[in-house]
């Protein structure tokens, strides 16, 4: 067994402990010789999740944290963004690694961001001047020495190949602040970018200790370092990757606590930094929108959400179109995710994929399979946007019953119906566990929570036999289609949230001394 499978069962492990502590503390909690032997080993198992987080120290896939192959693209694509946009990242470094290496290349083609089809580096080459002349002369030879340096973290294997993947998709307000981040720190030392992923973490789990209490934070945690999509490294030891789902849980936690405000801020960087996580405002705007035209007034603590929500989005918005010098590069990316977006891949997980049912390849080549399905995707559009509406419609009601901060965990439920992104972007099952967690005395919520434990187990076990491929990508796009089905059937069945009370309303009435 190679040290990664090792790994993989040592968090089976973890996700079944954790799945007989919630069962052992809603059947024993309230046997006081039981309670601080069950505290006890649910703080330990924490303690080992957050181990397991950091692979106990293997780090099989790069021997170390940090994240080069992420680091590449993320640090690359800010620093350089006003020379490279979004479409000559790796044309640019093609030429640059040619002139690292005497004029000789280390690699054959590179993917191009336009179309995503390859092409050969002697086409690129036969071109250099034009992507040197994007740059300054200092700027080029920073440039070089940069790519020099990520050429020795990769390693010429993962070297020759870093120029196929699908780019950097970031939004030019994620690049904004990034890329101010990125000029500060030379990339000899890339340690201080990588810490600030961890720091948000740390954060994020205060916050959520702060407001849900100490045994909901410890079964977050768990779940956190146990989870399948965080389990290859892919945005693991990179640069500000979890920045919007720390900010989500951190959005929810905030409602939780009835800082609205600052829970509106918090949701539009998420939304800023990705667009897709804008969607977990849904609830909180359907709430909105019933309430106001039930009483026929704005709801304050609504108003105070959106209103900081929006401003906050227009100042991040203006800001990147002011030093971006106009709204070239939102072209451009728009450009680019639409690209992404209508290419299908091997390891996105979602709706979309069960929909196109794509659990193998008969034509075991990819370009025949993928145009065959893109094809039935064309075909049957009225059917797809059916079911959307549907569970917009259903979700809509539902959201109706649950408390503010669970409207928001619930809208990871359209997120999966809406969006079908790499598998790793699915950390937001975090958001998910605490429509759950939170009430898991109750059976509906109970069984909600052991199921999104269980969802990781069922793939590290699947992993064992099948690849991170389609067979596995498709599998999870099932259980994360059961996964939303407990959170629309959670919902529907629970009783109406008790609308927060004003905040005069909350203080006591003065005591009358008796005379």
């Amino acid at each position: 067994m190679d040290t990664l499978a090792k790994l993989h069962l040592l968090k089976v492990c973890i996700i079944v402990s954790a799945v007989l502590l919630l069962l052992a503390f809603r059947f024993r909690e309230r046997n006081p010789a039981w309670r601080p032997w069950l505290n006890g080993c649910l703080a330990l198992l924490a303690l080992v999740s957050v181990f397991a987080y950091f692979d106990f120290g293997q780090y099989p896939k790069f021997g170390r944290f940090l994240n080069p192959h992420d680091f590449f693209h993320y640090y690359l694509g800010s620093k350089y963004s006003h020379e490279v946009g979004y479409v000559d990242l790796y044309p640019a470094v093609l030429v640059a690694d040619a002139e690292n290496n005497g004029g000789k290349s280390s690699h054959n083609r590179l993917r191009s961001m336009e179309t995503y089809r390859f092409v050969p580096a002697k086409q690129v080459l036969s071109q250099k001047e034009k992507y040197k002349g994007l740059f300054t002369t200092d700027r080029w030879y920073s440039f070089r020495a940069d790519v020099k340096v990520f050429q020795g973290l990769l390693g010429p294997q993962r070297w020759g190949a870093v120029l196929v993947d699908k780019g950097y998709n970031a939004t030019p307000i994620w690049n904004m602040v990034a890329r101010v981040l990125s000029s500060a720190f030379p990339a000899q030392n890339l340690s201080p970018l990588m810490l600030l992923d961890l720091g948000l973490l740390a954060a994020m789990f205060a916050l959520v200790g702060w407001a849900f209490g100490g045994r909901t934070l410890l079964f977050a945690v768990i779940f956190f370092g146990t989870l399948f999509p965080m389990a290859y490294t892919h945005i693991r030891g990179a640069f500000l990757r979890l920045d919007w789902v720390t900010l989500l849980v951190m959005g929810l936690s905030l409602i939780k606590k009835e800082r609205y405000k600052t829970a509106g801020a918090c949701m539009a960087y998420a939304g800023a930094a990705r667009i897709f996580p804008t969607v977990f405002v849904f609830g909180l705007g359907a709430k909105f929108l019933v309430d106001t035209l039930r009483k026929r007034r704005l709801e304050r603590r609504y108003f105070g959400f959106f209103a900081a929500f929006g401003a906050t989005a227009a100042i991040l918005l203006g800001m990147s179109v002011l030093v971006d010098g106009g709204l070239g590069p939102w072209r451009e990316f728009f450009a680019k995710i639409h690209l992404h977006d209508n290419d299908l891949s091997p390891i996105r997980v979602g709706f979309r994929y069960v929909f196109l049912w794509t659990d193998g390849n008969p034509f075991g080549q990819w370009g025949p399979f993928e145009a065959a399905k893109l094809q039935f995707w064309n075909d049957h559009q009225t059917l797809w946007w059916m079911i959307q509406a549907v569970v917009l419609l259903l979700s809509l009601g539902i959201v109706q019953r649950l408390e503010d901060y669970e409207s928001v965990a619930y809208s990871y439920a359209l997120a999966y119906f809406l969006f079908a992104p790499t598998f790793y972007y699915h950390v937001m099952l975090l958001v998910a566990l605490f429509l759950f967690l939170p009430k898991a005395a109750s059976w509906p919520r109970l069984a909600g929570t052991v199921w999104l434990f269980l969802v990781s187990a069922i793939l590290f076990v699947l992993n064992r036999r099948w690849a991170l491929d389609l067979q596995l990508s498709f599998s999870m796009s099932i259980l994360l289609l059961l996964a939303s089905a407990s959170m629309m059937l959670a919902g529907g069945v629970a009783p109406p949230a008790i609308a927060a009370a004003p905040a005069s309303a909350a203080k006591p009435a003065p005591k009358h001394r008796k005379r």
